[in-house]
């Protein structure tokens, strides 16, 4: 459906029972580079890499051995603090962004998509819908910590103001305040003692 690079890969088979296939072969489909350069389908303002930046930023750098990995994305204070709300909230984003990405929209879905793959799921939406369903653990636990399936909730909300974005119904707005890597979600600016 996007701008995805496919790329085969090979590895030995375990079991060398069939001399014919001694390999696999899988395809996996990447972002092609380009695209994080492009400008962000909802939130046009802004380039992919730059919607994303931030939200990787606050949900990976959240000790300080990370800090190389901070300034090479151009961050150069402290650690986040480690906030699960938020990091459902980024995680949620992510999700959908991604889904978003190798999905396609809603238009693209109806002209691109295989008619099989339209039978199963009308939408993209129910096609993100279904691949969260496949997540039984998660679902157990949420429904047992929060009485519903959150992680789910949280993504396909994500994906709703995503699209809703993209179709030009309202600017793209995150459930994160203060927004993504704000420095007032890091810890104090002092390094701890080693």
């Amino acid at each position: 459906m996007s701008s995805a690079l496919e790329c085969i890969y090979l590895w030995p088979k375990p079991t060398n029972d069939d001399t014919s296939h001694p390999l696999h072969r899988r395809t996996v489909f990447v972002l092609a580079p380009a695209s994080f350069s492009a400008s962000c389908l909802w939130s046009p303002s802004t380039t992919l890499a730059d919607w994303l930046r931030p939200r990787v930023l606050e949900l990976t750098f959240t000790a300080w051995d990370l800090a190389p990995f901070a300034r090479d994305l151009g961050y150069h204070g402290p650690p986040f603090r480690y906030d699960p709300e938020r990091r459902a909230l980024l995680r949620a984003e992510l999700d959908a962004c991604f889904f978003r990405l190798y999905l396609g929209s809603e238009q693209e879905w109806e002209t691109q998509a295989s008619p099989g793959l339209r039978a199963l799921f009308p939408t993209p939406r129910d096609a993100v819908s279904y691949i969260l369903d496949q997540f039984p653990i998660v679902k157990r636990h949420d429904e047992q910590r929060y009485g519903s399936y959150r992680t789910a909730e949280l993504v396909l909300e994500a994906w709703d103001r995503i699209a809703a974005a993209e179709a030009g119904c309202a600017p793209y707005r995150s459930l994160l305040d203060p927004p993504p890597a704000d420095p007032s979600v890091a810890h104090p600016a002092s390094r701890p003692a080693s």
